[in-house]
């Protein structure tokens, strides 16, 4: 195809005029084959057709027109030079945003309708671009010329993007494409934060949602406030993002499980535990958030959501008996170093005793699966009463603490990442009741969890103090230390949080037998102190004579006396002695 600028056409006619029967100038033949062909075939029109460019206006001879000009009877047409309409863009749709899970990220395609042409031998051609900026300065993908109204792009990374489509007609590569308007969409695979669990409310309480503490907390027990209709109110975390709804998932004492959708709200309204007078038993409910995109209260395909918080559990008892006196009061289940390390390292639980008088446990367990498989048998092996090491035992003084570990057990495991941690009176295998249970959420290491004050109702998040009274800070926490036999001729000293002194004097007394009497001895040590738990092992109680070591025998009244030294403390004194007898020799 060919295309002629007729600027000067009287002197185009002129110049092809004067030659020899109308011969054709050689540039003209070459340029204007029409109307040579026009000027072999019929000389008398093509001196018209001359005739009548000549006489064309001055505003027209300066058009550009196409070499598929034709003559037919009396007709002459210029041939086609008009622009093909602009594509419309049809999807993605504006503004779209793209969320992980999305269709289109597993087929990318964009869509447009296509062009029209009013030139008769039209074929339209597209192509595709997408830039990361409104003025495409930064051109992240081009396609080729395309003969389809459509192309799947590469561009789905995260981020935002805007694209256009240029179509041209290439019959007629002359003409000036012609562009759209630009489209945006975002691509955003990211999860939203998933809420937490707060606990709940009881409408004989209170009324208003996210109260301070909350009445009950996740694990808690509760006849509902009223137990001819018990209701409750679940409270969770708000979560930042764009038009957020939630999903709580509820699991009923039966098994089943519903869903619900929620609005803005991080609570339920006071809402009954099934018809009255409520389903008893274990309820357990758990929460996510969505990007409402569509605005319709439901999660659909494509849509942004979180993770499932974890569970926030609930037992309805509508005779509930008389509080429990042996409570679960601290828990650690992500400890430094090995979980089921030798006490008194490793994963540990800690009871506490309301009552005014002492409770033997010999014999409770304690579970951590849901399915209460594997229990932690309570025994004097895996027990330190208060501070104690070494001596254990199954009785828990009125008001006062057993710290039960996990001590190698195989199977218990308090899971890191949350857990429901239940106390038995008994293998629930056979006649074991429920005492006290607590559900919490994921941990960090050497943090645990604490009803504070002992014994409360209220749990909290601070650092261990396993047989000690509950403290919300380190600062709180006084250094203490542990002495105790190793062997029949060896002590060991423990030194618990004494990580804020750097060294100390430490003072070993205790008597012993000699020739039938009762002597006192001292031995005097100089420590470093580099860990908050540090041990003193292997210290031998006796005398050396020419290399060889000659035990003291009949030992007795072991105890420690410590005087700590810190740069920017002042000096602090502790003792302590050994519970129990010494090893009979």
């Amino acid at each position: 195809m060919r295309i002629i600028s007729l600027n000067q056409p009287q002197k185009l006619f002129q110049s092809a005029y004067r030659q020899t029967e109308f011969d054709f100038v050689p540039s003209v033949k070459k340029n204007f084959p029409l109307l040579t062909v026009i000027q072999k075939s019929n000389k008398g029109l093509f001196l018209f057709l001359m005739m009548v460019i000549a006489l064309l206006p001055a505003g027209w001879t300066n058009a550009t027109f196409y070499s598929e000009a034709t003559v037919g009877g009396s007709e002459f047409t210029t041939g086609c030079w008009v622009q093909p309409s602009s594509p419309l863009l049809v999807s993605l749709p504006d503004n779209a945003v793209i969320h992980q899970g999305n269709a289109w990220l597993s087929n990318p395609l964009m869509t447009w309708d296509a062009s029209d042409t009013t030139c008769p031998t039209g074929q339209l051609q597209y192509q595709f671009r997408v830039a990361t900026d409104a003025g495409f300065t930064n051109v992240v993908e081009t396609s080729g010329w395309l003969n389809v109204p459509q192309f799947v792009t590469s561009a789905t990374g995260d981020g935002e993007y805007y694209w256009e489509v240029t179509a041209r007609d290439s019959a007629h590569l002359n003409i000036t494409p012609v562009t759209t308007p630009s489209r945006h969409y975002t691509v955003d695979s990211s999860t939203l934060q998933a809420p937490n669990n707060l606990g709940w409310n009881i409408p004989t309480q209170s009324v208003t949602p996210n109260e301070n503490p909350l009445d009950l907390a996740c694990g808690a027990t509760t006849d509902g406030g009223n137990p001819a209709s018990p209701t409750v109110s679940h409270n969770w975390s708000a979560v930042s993002g764009t038009n957020i709804k939630y999903q709580r998932e509820v699991t009923y004492p039966n098994g089943s499980t519903i869903g619900f959708f929620y609005e803005t709200n991080t609570y339920t309204p006071f809402s009954s535990f099934g018809a009255p007078p409520g389903i008893e038993g274990l309820w357990k409910t758990r929460v996510k958030a969505f990007e409402d995109d569509n605005s319709n209260g439901v999660i659909d395909s494509g849509e942004r959501t979180s993770d499932f918080s974890n569970y926030c559990n609930i037992t309805l008892d509508l005779n509930p008996a008389a509080p429990a006196q042996i409570v679960l009061n601290e828990i650690l289940p992500n400890p430094q170093g090995i979980d089921n390390a030798a006490l008194p390292f490793g994963e540990w639980v800690e009871l506490y005793n309301r009552s005014d008088s002492d409770v033997n446990i010999n014999n409770w367990v304690i579970y951590a699966d849901a399915a209460n498989q594997f229990p932690l048998v309570i025994s004097s092996a895996n027990t330190f009463p208060d501070v104690a090491v070494g001596v254990g035992t199954t009785i828990i003084p009125s008001h006062g603490r057993l710290v039960v570990y996990r001590a190698g057990d195989a199977n218990f495991d308090l899971a890191d990442s949350g857990d429901t941690v239940s106390l038995y009176n008994g293998l629930v295998s056979g006649s074991g009741q429920l005492q006290d249970s607590h559900t919490y959420g994921d941990t960090r290491e050497n943090k645990s969890l604490t009803r504070s004050p002992d014994g409360a109702d209220n749990w909290v998040d601070p650092i261990p103090s396993p047989g000690r009274p509950n403290v919300l800070d380190e600062s709180q926490l006084e250094p203490f230390a542990i002495i105790n036999e190793q062997d029949g001729h060896h002590a060991v000293v423990a030194l618990l949080e004494g990580a804020n002194y750097q060294t100390a004097d430490m003072v070993i007394e205790y008597t012993r037998k000699q020739d039938g009497e009762e002597v006192s001895e001292a031995l005097t040590k100089q420590i470093s102190i580099g860990e908050n738990i540090q041990f003193y092992n292997d210290i031998f109680l006796g005398s050396m004579s020419s290399g060889a070591e000659n035990p003291h025998t009949g030992i007795k009244n072991l105890k420690v006396h410590m005087t700590l030294h810190s740069n920017n403390l002042p000096d602090k004194t502790i003792d302590a002695q050994m519970n129990g007898k010494w090893r009979l020799e």
